[in-house]
Formats: C-alpha cells, sequence, structure tokens
C-alpha cells in the first residue's frame, strides 16, 4: 500500500507547489484525511500525482484504493484544472465516469478557471449536453471572467449553453472592459437581441465601471442608444459616483441625457458628492441646470458634503450664488467654508487678474460669467458686514471690476454698511463710483437712504475725523440736498463736506466747492434729521 509520495523525485513539483496559485489554494484546501502539508497548502497524494501529471502514479494509487470516495470529485477538477488529459481518460475509463457525470458542471467550471481550452473541449465532447441546462450563463460568465476568447467560443459552440446568452451575460463582459469579448458575444443575434434589455443593464455596468470604449461601443447599437437615460440615468449617475469624468462627458453629449441631468433631485450630482468626486462635480456645476436645481433646495446639497466632511467639495458649491447666499445665512455651520473659500477665491481671481495684464497692458479686467458676479457680490456683502479694515484693500479690488461695480449693487452695499457701521465700506462705495451717491444716495420709498444718513453715519464713526469725504451734486437754489432730481436749467456743482458742528439734534457740516461752473465762495449748510 503507497501511504507517501516521494517528492524528492518530483523536484517540478516543488516548484509547481511554491507558485501557491490562488486558484489551487481555494479548490484544495478542504479538510482532506491522508493530506501533506507543501509550500503551506495541503494535498492527497492523488492530488499531488495529477498536478504533475503522473500516470503511472495514478495507476498505482488505483489499485491500492488510497483514495476516499470523497475526494473523487476534487481529483476530477483537478486533472480539467491542469489540463491532464491523459488523466481524466484514465479516470473515466476506471470507474469514474458516473462522477464526471455527476459533478460535470463543476469540473467544467475548473476547467476554465484553470484557463484549460484543452480540458473544455474534452469535456463539452463528452455528449453531456442536457446537463448543462440552466447552467449556460454560470459557465459563459466564468469564462469571461478568466478573459479566454477561446474557451468562451467553445461554449458558445454548444447550443444549450449558447441558449443562455442574457443581458446578465453581456453584463458580465461590458464590467470586464473587454471589448473582444463583447464583440465575439454580439456575433450571436440571441445578444443583439438582449443588449438592451433589464433596463440597458449592460449599458449601466460598463458605465459603473468606467470603461469608456465598452460604453461607446454599446452606444453604437440604437436599441441602447434609445434607453441611454433607463432607471432615471442611472448610468450617468454610476459613472458619476465612480468618478469616471470621460464617461460622464460622453454620456453628456447625448441631448437626452442632459435633458434629464437634474432627474430625483440632483441625483448625479449628489452621486459623484457621496464618493468625493472633485472633478465630476466641478464639470456637473458648469451646467446651468444643475445651478438651477442646487439653487431651489442647496440645504440638500450642501449637507450632502458637509456630514461627510468633503471640505474641497462644498468649496466648489460655494461658487454658486445661491449655495453661497444660502451658506451666508447660517454662519454657525459654514463660516469656517466661507471665509476659506473666500481667500481662495480672491487668491485665484488675483491671479486673474495679472495674467491678464500681463497680456494686455491697457486691457481692463473683467468678468462674464453673471454667477460668478453674483457670488463676488455676496463675498463683498461678506466682507462689509465683517467690518475688518484689513479687507478694505480686497473690497477696493473688487469694486474695481466693472462688473462688480454696477450701480446695481451699491444701493444695496450701502444700506449694509450703514447697517454694520463699516465706514471704510461706505466711503469706499463713493469713492469708486461717484456717481453712486447721483442715483442711489437719495430720498426715495425703495432705498431709506439719504445723505443726511449717510453724512452723519461718517461723522458719528469719525468725529474727530476730517479726513471722511464724498464727492456728491447737489443743486444750488436747494436749501435740503433733495439729489433723486434735476432741475432744467439749475446748474449742479461738487461739493465736498467736512465736520462743522454735530449735536443731537442737528448736524452741521461746511461745505468747500470742488468743482464749479463759474467762481463760488466756501459755503456752510445745515442739514437737519
Amino acid at each position: 500500500m503507497i501511504n507517501k509520495v516521494n517528492l524528492e523525485k518530483y523536484p517540478a513539483l516543488l516548484s509547481f507547489l511554491n507558485a501557491s496559485d490562488p486558484i489551487e489554494q481555494e479548490l484544495l484546501s478542504r479538510n482532506l484525511k491522508n493530506e501533506y502539508e507543501i509550500a503551506n497548502i495541503h494535498y492527497t497524494p492523488m492530488q499531488l500525482t495529477v498536478i504533475f501529471g503522473d500516470v503511472t502514479h495514478v495507476k498505482a494509487l488505483l489499485k491500492t484504493n488510497f483514495y476516499i470516495e470523497f475526494n473523487k470529485c476534487l481529483v476530477l477538477e483537478l486533472a480539467a484544472k491542469c489540463g491532464q488529459l491523459d488523466i481524466l481518460t484514465l479516470l473515466m475509463n476506471s470507474g469514474w465516469e458516473k462522477y464526471i457525470v455527476e459533478n460535470i458542471i463543476a469540473i467544467l467550471n475548473a476547467a476554465i478557471k484553470g484557463r484549460k481550452p484543452e480540458s473544455v473541449r474534452f469535456l463539452l465532447g463528452l455528449s453531456m449536453d442536457h446537463l448543462f441546462y440552466g447552467y449556460g450563463e454560470e459557465l459563459l460568465n466564468n469564462a469571461i471572467k478568466c478573459g479566454d476568447t477561446e474557451i468562451i467560443q467553445l461554449l458558445l459552440n454548444c447550443p444549450t449553453i449558447a441558449e443562455e446568452l442574457n443581458a446578465r451575460v453581456l453584463s458580465c463582459a461590458a464590467d470586464s472592459g473587454r471589448l473582444d469579448v463583447l464583440e465575439i458575444l454580439l456575433h450571436y443575434k440571441r445578444a443583439q437581441e438582449q443588449i438592451a434589455s433589464e433596463d440597458n443593464r449592460a449599458l449601466i455596468v460598463a458605465s459603473a465601471a468606467g470603461h469608456l470604449e465598452i460604453v461607446k461601443y454599446l452606444l453604437s447599437y440604437e436599441m441602447v442608444a434609445m434607453d441611454i437615460t433607463a432607471k432615471d440615468n442611472e448610468a450617468l449617475e454610476k459613472a458619476a459616483k465612480g468618478g469616471f469624468l470621460d464617461v460622464v462627458k460622453f454620456l453628456l453629449t447625448y441631448q437626452t441625457v442632459q435633458d434629464h441631468l437634474t432627474a430625483q433631485n440632483n441625483a448625479v450630482l449628489r452621486a459623484a458628492i457621496s464618493t468625493n468626486q472633485i472633478r465630476v462635480v466641478q464639470h456637473l456645476l458648469g451646467y446651468k441646470s444643475v445651478r438651477n436645481t442646487v439653487a431651489a433646495n442647496p440645504s440638500l446639497i450642501l449637507d450632502e458634503a458637509r456630514l461627510r466632511n468633503y471640505h474641497k467639495v462644498i468649496l466648489l458649491l460655494l461658487s454658486c450664488s445661491d449655495v453661497f447666499f444660502y451658506a451666508d445665512l447660517h454662519e454657525n455651520i459654514y463660516g469656517n467654508h466661507l471665509d476659506r473659500f473666500i481667500k481662495e477665491t480672491l487668491q485665484l481671481l488675483h491671479a486673474r487678474h495679472d495674467a491678464f495684464k500681463q497680456a494686455h497692458p491697457n486691457g481692463i479686467f473683467n468678468l462674464d460669467s453673471e454667477d460668478e458676479i453674483v457670488t463676488l457680490s455676496h463675498v463683498i456683502n461678506r466682507l462689509i458686514r465683517k467690518n475688518n479694515p484689513d479687507f478694505a484693500k480686497e473690497m477696493h479690488f473688487l469694486l474695481q471690476i466693472p462688473s462688480l461695480n454696477k450701480l446695481d449693487y451699491h444701493d444695496t452695499k450701502l444700506r449694509l454698511s450703514i447697517s454694520s457701521e463699516n465706514k471704510h465700506a461706505a466711503n469706499l462705495t463713493f469713492k469708486i463710483n461717484p456717481s453712486v451717491a447721483r442715483e442711489y444716495n437719495q430720498t426715495r420709498p425703495d432705498s431709506k437712504i439719504n445723505l443726511t444718513d449717510f453724512l452723519r453715519f461718517l461723522l458719528n464713526s469719525s468725529k474727530n475725523s476730517t479726513d471722511v469725504s464724498c464727492t456728491v451734486e447737489l443743486e444750488e437754489s436747494e436749501s435740503y440736498p433733495v439729489l433723486n432730481k434735476k432741475v432744467p436749467g439749475k446748474k449742479s456743482i461738487a461739493f465736498q463736506f467736512f465736520p462743522k458742528e454735530i449735536t443731537p439734534e442737528t448736524t452741521s457740516f461746511g461745505v468747500r466747492a470742488l468743482e464749479t461752473e463759474s467762481e463760488m465762495s466756501p459755503a456752510s449748510k445745515s442739514i437737519n434729521p
């Protein structure tokens, strides 16, 4: 009775075992009797001889009945996986045929995983096609995962297996990223009929795996392209969640995908945010429809990033004017993010300004994006409320930009400056654009601001200072500085005001003419509240 294999006779076997093939470990790490541990893998004597392909020792072991019955399936699997056709034939002729019939799927799968087309061909040639019913999908998927096109073709040549060529098999091929495998499958009419089934499953899987070439190939089929937005644009959502920007960009070349871009409360954007896909989020925010949907419910999007501590995503979202405005209203939650955003935004803006001036020395740096302009206007408002003299330089820089220096914004900024008691911002507003005094520093129902309010604010902010000044236009004959109208025939004169006398009831100002159409002496006026 043979009770041990002399491994010294098989140096090649030792080398084979030391390779520690993962598939071998999966197959042979079960609890067996009469095992021998080699390279941390347990083998029975029969398994060792099968691995090495020693037909003589297999015959000897068969005569001694050394093996135990429940190991026969493992021996057959191992023989198929190692491509030992002589041993498979020997075992079949030694009364093992019934074990092959009972375990044909497991043995065939072992041959597939071992990438042994010769074993697959041998087993498929045993005329056991009827045993493959219900297992075709499993066999094809295993072959696709192994990536052996010869084995895939052998399986498809078996009608019983080919009948199970369905959407799940195509999805497996799409997930593998093997275009050559997918082309083999789609050579069959059944596969072409199934290509868009199960809600375009193959396209969704390919998009989720980031296989751009597979996505392009699938979309070349009209059936797939017609249902590209299946399951609420899931293909795009999966690509965004995986961070596959190239796939996202390609899918968005289809108008129907753009039309469904914001489905399910911006599910695509939220998917990208959930996995911190910075580049994808940035690209999606470039679409107006996405920004509009974000503006409708900014808390939903911001919380998606805040709860995961994705700071860079939050900074990207704050570039949307409505999101910035919402966050600014929730200082206790987003204050630190807003300050960081402003710092980085101003740094980038200065860099853009410097680059523009270098390229166009005589040009005027300006901004074109309406959303960026509104966001920066909110930035100015926040800097005003901060009431920090250190921000005056940055506010001056921003207000020098023509698109930010619109009259539309100055009324709000003046009121905000006064309510925040920020004399630097208020004075700066007038210095940057003198016409603001004419147009917005006036008594009117919607403004609630007149020259009296502004001058008293400046004087109360700096009673001991005489350098607080503004340039306005007054009508010469008026005793009260009404600036919201011009009377035909009356000339306009520019004055500089300086504090003369301040009492709780009356504020008196000295008025010094700055520009006149004719010579004029300094005058004095009193402005009553």
